[in-house]
């Protein structure tokens, strides 16, 4: 009777240790299930597949199968309805559209998952430097349906730690090649520059919001974070360390996206921006306003009105003439804005006729629009770039028709000056500026839905 008990007692604890083991107490995860491996090959290489694919979608016929690991994630919820893929070999990238399963992609396809693809009747497409695989609607590509998905992606057993695929890298080598696309990546050097402080990481309540970070030489990259990822609305920290996350390009500006907060690690001091040890360029003429050759940053953010720079526009060391330091302005605008405006500024000379600046780079879609005001502080004429590609002077507009005392913005025309510096001049010979030393005196403007990526530099008045 003793020995039956016993062996009761024995099987309860089994019982009791096997149901506890199934399940981590500490941080939830999914339990560990037996995993059978697929009865499958690989039979043609992403590279092929990659060399195929054009701007346009294409319906890939044949039964070809190809593999790669998984490098992103759904868990946090930035990415939606996409994973990203990238070979072990070669490293080449691939994102999949597909629509989750259960409560996520991420419970199927973990990071560093070895996964096949099967191809036969998917569209490719070659969408911003990058390999796009899904399904069609209306011309576009689109989500693999969710009944699909498991007999065209197949996770296997095998997979690998995410060190094995994460690419250690700087934002200069970044922004140098389109071979980081779809890559995992992580900086070990950056901050978020001063005026992401404090604010969520998101603030559009219909899509996402980019975030600028900056390295110890100056050199910047936009963090984007969509509205339902989880930590959306928790504040952007002011200290440095690590970020990680997917690289994408939309036009010529790139974007590192994090997968979830994690991977935004900020432990360490706040650093100081290196000043570069080259010559600086002397400037021809008198500063516009204090801090307009963007040497001294403080100096020109002081000069600022109450609403400050916007979040398209900061700092950038050693890319100005002569390795001095400009203004840079990077990003996807979505409608007409304010970039800066300076005001009480004195010691303004008087009877120069021309306003000058610097300007290198492109926008996809819209130009600058410069507005200098008038003795009042508060009416102002209007000075619109237009289609830039070399030097350019520019008069003033003409009257708004629904705002007579003011000019009429218009920010229609690009800019491209392939990879050189240009000079713009503003017409000043009959135009009768604020001199009061007192509220509004020089903005620059963006226009609206336009891939921006620009340099300006040394904005001065000419002298006679």
């Amino acid at each position: 009777m003793k020995f039956t008990i016993k062996i009761l007692v024995h099987h309860v604890f089994l019982l009791t240790y096997t149901l506890s083991a199934c399940v981590k107490s500490d941080d939830f995860s999914i339990p560990k299930i037996d995993c059978t491996e697929p009865h499958i090959q690989q039979t043609q290489t992403v590279a092929h597949i990659n060399a195929l694919a054009t701007d346009r979608p294409s319906r890939y016929i044949l039964p070809d199968i190809i593999s790669a690991y998984v490098v992103s994630t759904d868990h946090e919820k930035q990415f939606y309805q996409a994973i990203h893929l990238v070979t072990q070999t070669d490293s080449l990238a691939i994102k999949v559209l597909a629509e989750p399963l259960g409560l996520g992609h991420y419970t199927q396809y973990g990071i560093g998952k070895k996964v096949y693809l099967n191809l036969e009747g998917l569209y490719l497409q070659k969408r911003n430097g990058l390999l796009q695989i899904g399904s069609l609607i209306q011309e576009n590509l689109a989500s693999i349906p969710k009944a699909s998905v498991k007999n065209t992606l197949i996770a296997t057993c095998q997979a690998s730690t995410e060190e094995d695929f994460v690419t250690h890298t700087s934002i200069e080598e970044i922004l140098r090649s389109d071979s980081y696309i779809g890559q995992l990546i992580e900086l070990s050097v950056a901050q978020f520059t001063d005026q992401c402080i404090g604010k969520p990481y998101n603030e559009d309540t219909s899509s996402y919001t980019d975030r600028q970070i900056i390295d110890s030489t100056g050199k910047t990259l936009l963090v984007r974070t969509h509205r339902q990822a989880v930590f959306s609305t928790n504040l952007i920290p002011s200290n440095s360390g690590t970020i990680k996350g997917i690289i994408s390009k939309t036009g010529t500006t790139f974007y590192l996206i994090p997968r979830q907060e994690s991977d935004i690690q900020l432990n360490n001091s706040r650093f100081t921006i290196e000043k570069n040890s080259e010559p600086v360029a002397e400037t021809q003429g008198n500063l516009v306003f204090p801090g307009a050759d963007f040497e001294d940053w403080d100096t020109f953010l002081a000069q600022l009105n109450s609403y400050g720079l916007h979040e398209y526009a900061s700092h950038s060391i050693g890319t100005g003439l002569e390795n001095s330091n400009a203004l840079s302005i990077i990003g996807i605008t979505r409608k007409n804005d304010y970039l800066f405006t300076a005001e009480n500024v004195q010691r303004i000379p008087d009877g120069t006729t021309k306003l000058s600046f610097h300007l290198k780079g492109t926008s996809s879609a819209k130009s600058l629009s410069i507005n200098l005001y008038k003795a009042n502080g508060y009416h102002y004429e209007v000075f619109n770039l237009g289609t830039v590609s070399r030097d350019k002077t520019i008069k003033k507009a003409l009257k708004s028709t629904t705002k007579p005392e003011n000019g009429q913005a218009d920010y229609s025309g690009t800019i491209d000056t392939k990879g050189q510096w240009v000079k713009i001049t503003l017409d000043l010979r009959d135009v009768r500026y604020n001199q009061t030393g007192k509220e509004n005196f020089f903005s620059i403007k963006i226009g609206s839905n336009s891939d921006y990526n620009l340099l300006i530099d040394d904005i001065v008045f000419e002298q006679k």
